[in-house]
């Protein structure tokens, strides 16, 4: 699970803690959602930590990104072999769903909670199939109290860009729903001083005020931004912000552009999480619409959606108080202001490749002209900006 820094809570975390448990007290399955990077990992695993000492439960945690890149056979013996806890195979060329049911039944002889994350980053026919499954599990369990099925609960959680993903779901009514909101300012100001304390940071009220306005209330960039100006030695008793946070979203550019190996666990998951951010203008030509629109100086109304707002779901954008779109915080809207100047292509590609299907030699061009778009990207910095937009070019 994504380390989220010493385990601060603040009220409202506490209250979506007391609410999982409540639920799975109660025999629920429950699915936590919200915008990325907002701390539902971290939520569900001090959940899991308290739900598992008082009930005596098994707790599985999988990556669904993870698991959707194994593909559903690797993935759902992946399961079995954390659930058993020894080695089990379902052989090819069998009825998959019927074999994994019927093999999850015989391996559970306690209460157990199988916790799947990071269901965004999940392609749509895994996650439709794999959900379907779910709601298997649930109706079996519920028919029949003393099968092995009936001692399971799941907890889900994620992010969508489609607003029908979710409505429409097979998990959606089977779960109870606890949405992961940003904090009030008195409590996002409450986690940033935790994470001062726990870097040896000066507790000034320019700094607190510095990291709160550059992140508003996103407790995963607050935690980022004070990580990296404590390794970066930054003068703290005379804050030049623009610096600071330009020096910021050049050290996102260079993470961008090394691999993995290359980097430790933390700038990975500064990696992975603006990598998301790319994922989700590529998914979504709504999403890259208001993008541009913000950029341009424009103003879009939000429309009324009856649950999840599949642009806001993305972090990077949120509602003002008038109702209209609005960068969530300054880190996105620097971040994006580099990638600019792709943005414009990459609406066009978006509906090109929705439209009809491209052969591999329009798919090598539409990569080529990513590369010589972002290659073109304040050329005075240097390579930080060549290769920002890849996933676009991996993904097609």
């Amino acid at each position: 699970m994504r380390n989220m820094g010493k385990a601060f809570e603040s009220k409202n975390e506490k209250g979506y803690t007391n609410s999982l448990i409540k639920h799975l007290k109660e025999g629920n399955y429950v699915f936590v959602l919200g915008p990325a990077c907002m701390g539902k990992t971290a939520i569900i695993k001090k959940a899991m930590d308290k739900f598992g000492e008082l009930s005596g439960s098994k707790c599985c945690y999988f990556d669904m990104k993870k698991g959707a890149e194994k593909g559903a056979h690797s993935f759902y013996n992946h399961i079995l072999n954390e659930v058993e806890g020894e080695y089990k195979n379902i052989e090819w060329g069998t009825d998959l769903s019927n074999e994994f049911i019927a093999e999850l039944d015989k391996s559970v002889f306690m209460p157990t909670v199988l916790i799947f994350d990071s269901f965004r980053a999940v392609e749509r026919d895994f996650y439709e199939h794999f959900s379907v499954d779910c709601r298997k599990i649930f109706t079996e369990g519920k028919l029949h109290p003393d099968y092995g099925l009936s001692k399971i609960l799941m907890v889900f959680s994620g992010s969508f860009v489609s607003p029908e993903r979710h409505e429409t779901s097979p998990l959606w009514n089977i779960t109870m729903q606890i949405e992961v909101l940003l904090p009030p300012e008195d409590e996002a100001k409450e986690i940033i001083e935790s994470y001062l304390k726990e870097h040896k940071l000066p507790l000034s009220d320019e700094l607190i005020r510095f990291v709160y306005d550059s992140t508003r209330r996103h407790r995963y960039l607050a935690h980022s931004l004070i990580q990296f100006m404590e390794n970066n030695r930054t003068q703290l008793n005379r804050i030049d912000s623009h610096k600071v946070l330009d020096n910021f979203i050049d050290h996102v550019w260079q993470v961008l552009n090394k691999q993995k190996y290359a980097l430790g666990g933390d700038d990975n998951d500064l990696k992975e999480h603006f990598i998301n951010i790319v994922e989700y203008l590529d998914t979504s030509p709504e999403i890259l619409r208001i993008v541009i629109g913000l950029l341009e100086g424009k103003t879009t109304p939000c429309p009324p959606y009856k649950k999840i707002d599949n642009i806001t779901i993305t972090g990077a954008i949120t509602k003002d108080k008038e109702g209209y779109y609005t960068f969530s915080n300054s880190v996105y809207k620097e971040f994006l202001k580099r990638v600019y100047p792709a943005i414009g292509l990459a609406i066009s590609v978006s509906f090109t490749l929705r439209r009809k299907t491209c052969g591999k030699r329009q798919k090598r061009f539409i990569a080529s002209c990513f590369a010589k778009e972002t290659g073109r990207i304040k050329q005075n910095r240097s390579r930080r900006s060549r290769d920002i937009l890849s996933p676009f070019s991996q993904s097609l």
